[in-house]
């Protein structure tokens, strides 16, 4: 299995897939941090307080996108703070971009917000769910990245997540 935890009849029984743009932002209203993943996607992880650093396993198809998920034990409601806020930074690939994700899982519907950000620039990014019908019942997230085109992780690669908070509106 490339992808631990990846199951492609989960993906493609998918009831509804909704996408949007990341949007650049600069602060949160009544934050409430979101930390402590449990879910790793062809990285390693180390959390040192709301900082998340991952590096890269090597060796895997430069295609697939590398990140961390979180499973809740219980649904989150984000109907409240419907603003969802991270820092990211990246390093250690040859692009001079890298694409990100943030997924969104509601049982079988899924959100996903994406963009494109500078490597080796700290980039702060938000995604909205005020829209999406499902956001009372998020069972799961995920931020998965990788570099653009055709670029490798190399072996000094690194993956900065800090500061992953949900939040009423975006300042």
């Amino acid at each position: 299995q490339l992808v631990d935890g990846f199951t492609w009849t989960r993906f493609t029984k998918m009831a509804s897939i909704k996408t949007s743009d990341l949007q650049a932002v600069q602060d949160l209203e009544k934050p409430r941090s979101l930390k402590t993943w449990t879910e790793a996607y062809g990285v390693t992880v180390e959390e040192k307080g709301s900082t998340t650093v991952l590096t890269p396993k090597q060796g895997l198809n430069r295609n697939l996108f590398r990140g961390v998920g979180k499973a809740f034990d219980e649904p989150m409601n984000f109907s409240k703070r419907p603003e969802v806020y991270f820092r990211i930074k990246l390093s250690g690939t040859s692009a001079k971009r890298a694409e990100v994700k943030i997924r969104f899982y509601s049982g079988s519907h899924l959100y996903e917000s994406r963009g494109k950000v500078t490597v080796g620039r700290e980039t702060a990014v938000s995604a909205n769910l005020s829209a999406w019908k499902y956001k009372n019942k998020v069972d799961k997230i995920q931020i998965l990245v990788k570099p653009n085109g055709a670029s490798a992780w190399n072996t000094e690669a690194q993956i900065t997540i800090k500061d992953l908070q949900m939040g009423m509106t975006v300042g």
